[in-house]
């Protein structure tokens, strides 16, 4: 995964730091990184995607073993939020390889349980799927050992 394709004014950090985290207003997603590979976090709303459209907040990548993190961090709307990452993935799918391992991070404070395996949620699994992905959502805060 070519870490360097993205514009530079994007970039909050690219380095191979043990904890990769990202966060807002109580929602924190965290990436140990014991065995120091390389991690980029870019800043996808506002800066990658300058518009008024939905997407989401951050993309992290994971540089040594091709694995990237779409991420939102949301309040309560879940399904919201995976719409966001839906549009964000559709708009950046041509920066990967078929090799690469594209996942989903949605952080809430809370979910609504109508909205747990809605149309939207089968349809990002989907396009995860075809890039070796998981759909991650978790209610405050989500740690994950990448060794």
């Amino acid at each position: 995964m070519d870490c360097n394709k993205f514009n530079k004014k994007c970039v909050d950090f690219c380095d191979n730091r043990k904890k990769v985290v990202t966060e807002a207003e109580g929602k924190k997603f965290v990436i140990i990184n014991n065995s120091c590979k390389k991690f980029c976090k870019l800043v996808v709303d506002g800066c990658i995607f300058d518009n008024n459209e939905k997407k989401c907040d951050y993309l992290v990548l994971n540089c040594d073993d091709n694995i990237g993190y779409l991420v939102e961090l949301k309040g309560r709307h879940l399904l919201e939020a995976i719409e966001q990452i839906n549009i964000s993935f559709d708009k950046l799918k041509n920066n990967f390889d078929k090799s690469d391992k594209i996942n989903a991070v949605v952080i809430v404070s809370k979910a609504k349980t109508p909205d747990l395996n809605s149309t939207k949620e089968i349809l990002l699994k989907k396009k995860l799927k075809e890039f070796n992905g998981k759909f991650y959502k978790k209610e405050k805060e989500l740690t994950i050992n990448e060794e």
